[in-house]
Order: structure tokens, then C-alpha cells, then sequence
């Protein structure tokens, strides 16, 4: 047998518990029933042989150790008392017990905080515990006496001898099977006793010797016999079958054959008649008991973790959010529910918890595991845990609470009834958050959690027709459960340069039919339209020429996504169970106007305007953007819930949302080349002295940030990486960053806004956030899916680019952004005059031939080495040209000495040193295009048409096309050694620089960085 030590759930050992000796199972106490201490022994026997740490404990010790294991088995509970443990997930388990001793586990497990779970080892006890404990406390399957391999596989070898011998036990040998009423029955079907020799055993002194000498054992008829058990442990390892009625079967389930009383005479006679049928009978019951009760089955019950709850320690990304304080904890509200469900009820529940928290009331989240494993905390829960508005409770916690909730209860009270936590409450609350009753009996799982806790729960559905479907079935609460609203009212608006009209759906049916009415009113573009599709639906094919944007990350974040609109509108005539109430709760709160058809006013109440989908054009055509917030009066909801949970009053402190600080975050993709972290840290230059710019970045080039002055934390870059665990990884990271430093807004440059970034802010209600997203992507690139995530941002800012006529995405619709001209780090006055600068990078004086800077990238996304020496030759056919390589701070190849006579500058910025050059033969990315225009350096464009790279070639074309730039093909140089001889000409530099002057456009940075102060407080 292979050791199993090392698939136990062993927790790490607490450093003042040094002392203690880490062990995996033990045993403290012994049973008093001989049977059972015959097992007990057993499974350590069993253990030890496996190779796992095992220690046993017969008596209380005068003063007791701390005690290190992963499974505690209890034989007697007083042990409990003195009991002090040295990890928070040790498994306690009480087996054997007498009932009666058991009255004062609640007590205990009270004072240790920790779920103490009861193990019945048949039916019979089961049913004598629950006298004194609800079903709660008790383990979900029995734990039966461990029956050892090598004894039952020893007794199969026996061969029954002639004539068979045949027990009746004592209770059952009268009436008709009385052993002289059975042996005439069997005589009257011509067997006698030289085939069946029949026998009484008493019951009181049955031992396995005494068994020896029988094949086959009847039972008594009727479950009357708590004992019954243990004899048939000692039948199975006498060798012996045991017989037993129907009755039986709840209660051994295996450890038996069962037969029909009224048969037994046939089933005798079969047996005298084929002596050999016993065999299979007697193997048919060892087989049944190994599985069950054998070795193997106590190994597998012990790895599986079956004695506590059928949940996971934590819930799944333990690294950002686990279980806080002790291991049972004392709340005003415990909640319980699977906090990784992305729909409306987990979104009322954040709602609900900030109003709690607000009031000080302490409000604990017990994860209950209804769903797929491996899915994430949702984001909106994940906030509330870290800004410490709610706990986590460890699921093997004895939880102490003034009320529970539950929700979603036809998937959670399923999933409490197998995890079995332990809790105290007065009251339980079990709320129905559909719109519709849906199909499952309410009634059946009413009396589940009755018969669990010992509770009366009362019902509240959170929409009236719910309520009334409730209320004829289980106890229901006279009013429906009022959705509360979150924090962060009317912050949003002041981004917004046009009316927005939002949309929440359901069914992507709903929202394509909300569409459609609203056609006649979006089509002339002066309002945006965004749909926000819930439940994670993805799929929406809107209709052709709307301006709409389809919001579709997880996480999705309710609240926000209101913040973002003028006007909410709810899809015509849904149905009462898709009706997006949430969202309707949100705007109302919020003073925005909810336009909805007379159909919902029932469900809806009046607080939307109701009217005919016709008439809708004309409602949003006179919509206009307010010129001032909405009011932020939050409703009295919070009070409402707390009086209806009985909570008027919180034991805890009130904690409102924490204060953001004056910090501006600066998060940067990792980039081809430096242009992320150049135009954020331009704009960071540029913040008004209030706030303090600091960077996350994914970049290589970080340390060009510490250079400027900036605080910079490092991001994994996605190179290489699969998108599912690198957004997984890098929400954790962005957290952590954001926990720490608390921004008034997140400023990300990247051409894709990742989810984990995305999910990491969305649901921080403090912190602004704002995409700067550089255009002139590639006509082949598809980038929808990012252009999806935009109503999650409170500002976008495009900077312009010289080309942007060539920009083919320009005009379409998704690309409405704030535009400012084209950032740049550096302004005119920061450039150093030639003499400077070429003292600066240590060249001569003067360069006779000229002097020329290639700056030709990175190399990250084409063979930079290749094009750079085919440059370098033509370049050294020119008898005295200086030729300086500016090497990218990212770059993977090292240059130095590769090329003889090529000179090296490796500093940053580049621009500040341009003219100390004649010309340049440059790439056409976003900042040296932009920056080689605007200060005049007569340029030769290689644009870098990589697939994954912005349009470069169009604009160099662009460029030539308006005499300001030379452009060449990078697979066709010939006509590069013409474009030097021509620019090498002062004529010609002269000309190249007065058109890039009359082309370029001043620094954004400065009306970027005011663009985002004026969204600050």
C-alpha cells in the first residue's frame, strides 16, 4: 500500500505552537463498546501501516500539548475541553460518542470557534444524535466500523462443512422461526439435519470464537437492536453471513444479505440442495463491505476530507482574499451564498453590504460551493472584503450570528445541506432574487434547513410576483425585499461630452429589440448608446448603423456602469424575470431618468417614465446632457434591510469607503518600444502639483521611469503568456498596487485595456479611470473586443497624430474619445542646441561629412539585425558620415562593437539630443514620428509593418505625400542610397524641415494631464 501522507490537508503549524509535534490523524480517547475499540485500533493499525503520521491519545493529559494534526477523531468529548490546537483547519470529528454526551457540543465548539462534526457510524445512531443536535452537526455519510482487508479475504477461503450450520439469534428464534417450527418446515421440504443443523445464539455473549463454528447467521426481523452493528463486524470476520430482513438495510447497507422473511425456508433449502451457493453469498457481502468499510474506503474518506464541510478553505484566489480572524466568528449579519456568481443577486449583495458596513454592522460572507471549482471571487465581494466592509469566514468555523442570509436558494441551501457549517442565529432569511418563482420546491428546501439548524426561516422575494408565489407556500415576509443601491453617486457625468444612453439585458434578444425601437433617435449620432449584457451573455449582433457599444468582461460592475449614463432604458415588454431591476434601482437613486413601456409598470412601480416604444425617438431626442450632477440622495434601503434582518443597531465600527489619496497610477503596457511610457510619463510631468504621479508598468524600460523621478511598481509582462492566468495573476498584482496606494485615478496607455486591470479598478468606486489610447491601428487588426471595455473607463483620450487622416478607424463608431494633439515628452525649450548636444553624447565638434542617427526600433517584431546592416553598408559608401545607432533601452541584442565605425547612444530621451544630427533614418512609430515633425529633423522613414505593430507605413506615407519625409519599403532598399545623397544637400534638409513644421501640431501632454485633473476632485 502506497503511503497517503502526502495528499492530507496538513495545515502550516503556528510559530507559538513550536512545541507541538505535526501529526496527520489523531486519536484522542478510547470506546467504550469492546466492538468499537476493536475498530478504533484498527484504523491506527491501518494508518501506520500507510505510513501516516499517527497519534494516539487513550486519556486526558494532566497538561495537554498543542495539538498539530489535519484530523482530530474524538471517542469522548470531554477531551474537548482542555483541547488546544495549533492550526485553524484541523478537522474535529466526534465518533462513538453517547448521544447524551454530546448536549454540551455547541458550548464547545462555541469556545473553540471551530465546527465540531458528529460521525454516525449506522442509521440507528444517527437517528439517537439528532435527539440532541440538529442534522447540521452531524457528518453527511456515516462512518462505519473499519472492517480490516486481510481478515475478511482469510474468511473467504472457508468452506462451509456438511451439514451447513445455521445461528438464529436469540430475538429471532420464535414463531415461525423457532427452531423446531423452521427444522419441520425444512424436513417437509426433504431436508433434514444431516444437510441444515440448526442452532439459538445468544446475543448478549456472541463472540468471534463463538461464530467460528457457523456458516450462516439469521438476525432478528425488526431494527430494534442498536448493537446490531458490531455483530455484524464480528460475523464478517468469523467468516459467518449474516442474514438479516429488508428492515436492515438503512442501517448496515452493506454487511449483510437480506432477504425476505417469508422466503427463508426456500433460501434454506436452496443452500442444502448447492452447498456451493454459499460462497457467492458469503463473497457478495465481503465485496459490498470492502468497498464500503474496508481499508481502502478509510484511506479515501480520510484523504477526501469528508469529515468537514464539502467546501474549499478559502474562497478560490486565495491569495488576494482568505479567511481574516479567528477560525469562528461572531457577526451582526453572516451571508451565505457561491460569491463567485457573476449575476444580479451577487450584485445586490455589494449594494447591501456597503450599507451594513456604513451603519457598523459586521457582516461575514460564509462561501458556499455550488458551482464549477477554479472560478473567481466576484469583483464587486472581492472590494468589499479588502476595504474590510465584510470577512471571510473559514468554513470550518463555529460561526456565531444575529441573523443569516441566504441567497440564490434553489443552488445554495442544496450545497449547506452537504458543507454542513456550523452556526447560531436567531433569525434566518432566506431571499428569492427572481423576478418569477423558478421551478424548484421551496417548501422542500424550507424543511432542509429547518431540520439543519433547527431554524424557522422567513421568505422574501425581491419582486412582487415572487413574494406572492412565496407567500402560499413557506412562511414570507408581508413586503417585498427592497434592492438596494451602492456608493458613489453622480461622480461620473462630468467626462461625458455627450448624452449616453444605456441599456441592461438579460437576453441578447431584449436588448436587439430595445435597440430597434431606439433606432429613429440614435441614427444622426449625437448621442451614444451602450448595452450592458448581464450574466455574462456575449453575443449581441447589433443592428447595422447604431453607435452602440456591447460591454462584455466579467465582472461587470452595475454601479459603474449607471455612473456612465444619462438615461437608462429597460427593453420593451421583457418578461418580469429578465427585468433588469438592479440597474433601474441604480439610476433612480441616482436622479437619472428610466424610460420603460407601460407593460413593466407594474413590476416597475413609478418610478420610470413609462411610454409606447414608438414614442421613444422623440423622448431621447430632446434628452440633454445635464449641465450639473444629479442630486446624490441615497435612498433609506440600508435602513429598511436592517430593520427587516432585526439589526437596528451594528456591534462594530462604521467603515465607510476609504479616502483616495492625491496619486495619480500610471500603468503601461510592455510595448514594442518605448512609446507607453513615454507619452504617460509626459502627461505625469505635466499634473498639477495637488496630485503624485507614480507608474505600474510591464516595460523593461522601467528604470527610464525611476530616471524622471517617478515611484514605479513592476507588472508581469503578457509575452508569451496564455491570457487566462496572466489576467488572473496580474489582477492580483494590480490589488496589491491599488490597495497600497489608494489612487484618485488609473491612467492605463495600451492599445488592449486588459480584464485584469479592468476587473482589478472597476469596482473601486473611488478611483477614476481613464484610457489613453493611441490610434492609427492597422485596418487588419481586429480589435473589437477591446473597444468593448470602453463604457468601463470615465475618460478616454486619444492624442492625435500628424497622420491621422490616413488613421482608418478615425470616424468609426467606438473610437469617441477626448482628443488632444500628439504627446510628447519633451517641449521645444527641452531640446539642447547642437553644440550641447553633441557634447552631451561626446561627439566632435563638427561632423564634416554629416552625421546621421538611425533609430530603427527595438528589433522586438522584425529582423532588426539584417535591415541594420544592409543601412550600415550604404550608409559607410558615404566618405566621412558620422552614423550614431540610438539602441532602444528594451532592446534584446546588445550592439556594442557589431558594427565598425557605427557609434552607440543609449541614453533617454533621444529627443533631447536630435540636433545634434543632420538627419535621421527612423521607424514611424507613434512618439519618433510625431517628435521628428515637430522639431524639424529632416527624416528618412523604414516604417516597421510587423502585423502586430500600428499603421507605420501610412504614416511615412503620409509624410512623403506632403514633402516632409523621405519613405522607403524595408523589403526594397535600393532607393535608400538616392535619399541620402538628396538629404545630405542643406537645401534639402532646409526644405524637409520647414514642411515638417508646417505639418506638426504642439505637445497634448499639457491638455491631457488637465483633461484628467478636471475628472478629479
Amino acid at each position: 500500500m502506497q503511503p497517503a501522507t502526502a495528499e492530507l490537508p496538513v495545515a502550516p503549524r503556528h510559530s507559538a505552537m513550536a512545541e507541538a509535534t505535526a501529526v496527520d490523524v489523531a486519536f484522542l480517547g478510547q470506546p467504550a463498546q469492546p466492538d468499537a475499540a476493536a475498530a478504533w485500533q484498527a484504523e491506527i493499525d491501518l494508518l501506520r501501516r500507510a505510513g501516516w503520521r499517527v497519534r494516539h491519545q487513550a486519556r486526558a493529559a494532566r497538561r495537554p500539548a498543542p495539538l498539530d494534526a489535519a484530523i482530530v477523531q474524538i471517542a469522548d468529548p470531554r477531551l474537548l475541553r482542555g483541547l488546544e490546537l495549533a492550526s485553524a483547519e484541523t478537522q474535529l470529528v466526534i465518533r462513538h460518542a453517547d448521544p447524551e454526551d454530546v448536549r454540551g457540543l455547541p458550548a464547545l465548539a462555541r469556545r473553540l470557534g471551530r465546527r465540531i462534526a458528529v460521525a454516525p457510524a449506522h442509521a440507528l445512531e444517527r437517528l439517537a444524535l439528532k435527539r440532541h443536535l440538529p442534522e447540521a452537526w452531524l457528518t453527511l455519510d456515516d462512518w462505519p466500523l473499519l472492517v480490516p482487508d486481510e481478515a475478511l479475504h482469510a474468511s473467504a477461503d472457508k468452506r462451509p462443512g456438511r451439514p451447513l450450520a445455521v445461528g438464529l439469534l436469540a430475538p429471532t428464534a420464535e414463531g415461525h422461526l423457532a427452531p423446531g417450527r423452521l427444522a419441520a418446515a425444512l424436513r417437509a421440504r426433504g431436508v433434514g439435519p444431516d444437510a441444515i443443523k440448526l442452532r439459538v445464539v445468544q446475543d448478549d455473549a456472541v463472540t468471534v470464537a463463538d461464530l467460528a463454528a457457523l456458516d450462516v447467521l439469521i438476525g432478528p426481523p425488526l431494527a430494534t437492536e442498536a448493537d446490531l452493528p458490531f455483530l455484524a463486524r464480528r460475523a464478517l470476520l468469523a467468516g459467518v453471513a449474516l442474514v438479516l430482513s429488508d428492515a436492515w438495510k438503512p442501517v448496515l447497507r452493506a454487511s449483510a444479505a437480506f432477504w425476505d422473511w417469508r422466503e427463508i425456508v426456500d433460501r434454506l433449502v436452496e443452500l442444502a440442495q448447492d452447498p456451493g451457493l454459499w460462497q457467492p453469498l458469503y463473497l457478495d457481502i465481503v465485496d459490498r463491505t470492502i468497498e464500503r468499510a474496508g481499508e481502502e474506503s478509510c484511506l479515501d474518506r480520510l484523504r477526501n476530507g469528508t469529515l468537514g464541510p464539502a467546501c474549499p478553505s478559502a474562497i478560490p484566489n486565495a491569495g488576494s482574499v482568505a479567511a481574516s480572524g479567528a477560525v469562528g466568528t461572531t457577526c451582526d449579519l453572516l451571508i451565505l451564498g457561491d460569491f463567485r456568481r457573476r449575476e444580479e443577486a451577487t450584485e445586490q449583495l455589494v449594494a447591501q453590504i456597503a450599507g451594513h458596513a456604513d451603519a457598523g454592522q459586521r457582516v461575514g460572507l460564509l462561501q458556499v460551493s455550488n458551482g464549477a471549482p477554479g472560478a473567481s471571487i466576484h469583483p464587486g465581494i472581492e472590494a468589499c472584503i479588502r476595504q474590510g466592509r465584510a470577512v471571510i469566514c473559514a468554513p470550518g468555523g463555529h460561526h456565531k450570528a444575529r441573523a443569516v442570509q441566504l441567497v440564490v436558494p434553489r443552488l445554495t441551501i442544496p450545497a449547506v445541506e452537504r458543507m454542513r457549517p456550523a452556526i447560531e442565529a436567531a433569525r434566518w432569511h432566506v431571499i428569492e432574487s427572481e423576478a418569477k418563482l423558478p421551478d424548484y420546491d421551496p417548501a422542500r428546501l424550507h424543511a432542509q434547513l429547518a431540520c439543519l439548524f433547527g431554524a424557522q426561516p422567513l421568505w422574501h422575494g425581491t419582486a412582487p410576483a415572487a413574494r406572492t408565489a412565496l407567500a402560499a407556500i413557506v412562511p414570507t415576509a408581508a413586503e417585498a425585499w427592497p434592492v438596494p443601491a451602492a456608493p458613489g453617486i453622480g461622480a461620473r457625468w462630468r467626462a461625458r461630452q455627450r448624452p449616453v444612453i444605456g441599456i441592461v439585458a438579460y437576453d441578447p434578444s431584449d436588448a436587439r429589440q430595445a435597440l430597434e425601437a431606439l433606432a429613429p433617435g440614435l441614427v444622426d449620432r449625437k448621442r451614444d448608446c451602450r448595452v450592458l449584457l448581464a450574466g455574462n451573455r456575449r453575443t449581441l449582433a447589433l443592428p447595422a448603423g447604431l453607435p452602440a457599444q456591447v460591454l462584455a468582461i466579467d465582472g461587470t460592475d452595475m454601479a459603474r456602469f449607471v455612473d456612465g449614463l444619462d438615461l437608462l432604458v429597460v427593453p420593451p415588454d421583457c418578461v418580469p424575470e429578465r427585468l433588469p431591476q438592479r440597474a433601474v434601482t441604480e439610476a433612480l437613486a441616482r436622479g437619472l431618468p428610466v424610460l420603460a413601456s407601460p407593460g413593466e409598470a407594474l413590476t416597475l412601480q413609478s418610478g420610470p417614465v413609462h411610454l409606447p416604444p414608438e414614442e421613444w425617438p422623440d423622448f431621447i431626442r430632446r434628452l440633454r446632457r445635464p449641465m450639473a450632477p444629479p442630486a446624490a440622495a441615497r435612498p433609506a434601503v440600508a435602513e429598511d434591510l436592517a430593520d427587516r434582518l432585526g439589526l437596528q443597531d451594528g456591534t462594530g465600527q462604521p467603515r465607510s469607503l476609504p479616502a483616495v489619496s492625491n496619486r495619480v497610477l500610471f500603468v503601461t503596457a510592455n510595448g514594442v518600444g518605448l512609446g507607453h511610457i513615454t507619452r504617460l510619463a509626459a502627461i505625469a510631468r505635466r499634473l498639477p502639483k495637488r496630485f503624485e504621479p507614480v507608474f505600474a508598468t510591464m516595460s523593461q524600460a522601467a528604470s527610464v521611469l525611476e530616471q524622471l523621478g517617478f515611484a514605479t511598481e513592476l507588472l508581469t509582462t503578457y509575452a508569451g503568456k496564455p491570457a487566462r492566468p496572466w489576467n488572473a495573476a496580474t489582477r492580483e498584482r494590480m490589488n496589491a498596487i491599488l490597495d497600497y496606494h489608494q489612487p484618485a485615478a488609473l491612467v492605463l496607455d495600451a492599445s488592449n485595456p486588459y480584464q485584469g486591470v479592468v476587473e482589478a479598478a472597476a469596482c473601486r468606486h473611488g478611483t477614476r479611470l481613464v484610457w489613453v489610447r493611441r490610434g492609427m491601428w492597422r485596418a487588419s487588426q481586429d480589435n473589437s473586443e477591446f473597444l468593448t471595455r470602453t463604457p468601463y473607463f470615465d475618460l478616454i483620450i486619444e492624442p492625435d497624430d500628424i497622420a491621422a487622416q490616413a488613421d482608418v478607424f478615425r470616424e468609426r463608431p467606438g473610437f469617441e474619445a477626448t482628443r488632444v494633439p500628439p504627446i510628447g515628452l519633451l517641449d521645444e525649450v527641452e531640446v539642447l542646441d547642437r553644440q550641447a548636444a553633441r557634447r552631451a553624447l561626446g561627439l566632435p565638434e563638427a561632423a564634416d561629412g554629416g552625421s546621421v542617427l538611425v533609430q530603427l526600433g527595438s528589433g522586438t517584431t522584425r529582423d532588426l539585425n539584417s535591415l541594420l546592416g544592409q543601412v550600415f553598408e550604404i550608409l559607410q559608401r558615404f566618405q566621412g558620415l558620422e552614423i550614431v545607432l540610438a539602441q532602444w533601452l528594451n532592446a534584446p541584442t546588445e550592439y556594442q562593437g557589431r558594427w565598425p565605425g557605427v557609434r552607440l547612444l543609449s541614453g533617454y530621451p533621444i529627443p533631447r539630443y536630435y540636433r545634434a544630427f543632420d538627419f535621421t533614418i527612423s521607424a514611424a512609430g507613434y512618439n519618433s514620428f510625431n517628435d521628428l515633425l515637430r522639431f524639424g529633423l529632416p527624416t528618412i522613414f523604414i516604417a516597421n509593418d510587423a502585423e502586430c505593430m500600428d499603421d507605420q507605413g501610412a504614416r511615412a506615407r503620409h509624410a512623403e505625400a506632403a514633402g516632409a519625409a523621405f519613405e522607403i519599403d524595408e523589403n526594397d532598399l535600393g532607393p535608400l542610397h538616392d535619399c541620402i545623397q538628396a538629404i545630405l544637400q542643406p537645401a534639402v534638409r532646409d526644405y524637409l524641415d520647414e514642411r515638417a513644421r508646417s505639418l506638426a501640431l504642439p505637445n497634448g501632454a499639457a491638455a491631457a494631464a488637465r483633461a484628467i485633473a478636471r475628472l478629479l476632485p
